[in-house]
């Protein structure tokens, strides 16, 4: 098993499994998960996944079904980019398969470019909503779309250009 948190994280996982009173820390699962998805770049690993289970002394399938339930956990390796792109009926209703297609013919050519379509952000008032990252666009359309995505590739260039 090559996942371990850091002593940084296994303190902030202590704190956070006080919160529960005793016999319940395993209800701390989804901080946990969080926790080792940020140290991880972004994804749960097979070996993160064995880690969290041992150290919760929960089996592995457990954690797995945790895992895999939310959209918020991936499971795969993820670029520099996650593009999450609400599919949802509002969404759809204002356009986001456009975006979606868009999305996809450039994500497609830049491994840096990760795209999920997912259910909802709980932006509808908003919508059509990407969420990159940790930020969301809303009010969307295909050029604006667009201009977020080459905005977003020119600064990955410079920064690995310098």
């Amino acid at each position: 098993m090559s996942f371990k948190f850091t002593d940084q994280n296994l303190i902030k996982v202590r704190q956070n499994i006080k919160q529960y009173p005793p016999g319940k820390e395993k209800s701390a699962i989804l901080f946990i998960l969080s926790l080792a998805q940020e140290q991880n770049e972004g994804w749960l690993s097979k070996d993160s996944l064995e880690y969290i289970a041992d150290f919760l002394s929960l089996p592995i399938l457990k954690i797995y079904e945790i895992a895999s339930f939310y959209s918020m956990y991936n499971l795969k390796k993820i670029g520099k980019y996650h593009l999450q792109i609400c599919t949802n009926i509002v969404c759809m209703l204002r356009g986001s398969d456009k975006i979606l297609n868009s999305c996809k013919n450039f994500c497609s050519k830049n491994k840096d470019f990760t795209l999920s379509e997912v259910e909802c952000l709980g932006a509808c008032v908003n919508s059509p909503v990407v969420q990159i990252n940790e930020n969301y666009y809303e009010n969307l359309d295909e050029s604006k779309i667009s201009n977020i995505l080459l905005k977003l590739n020119e600064q990955n260039f410079h920064k690995t250009v310098k």
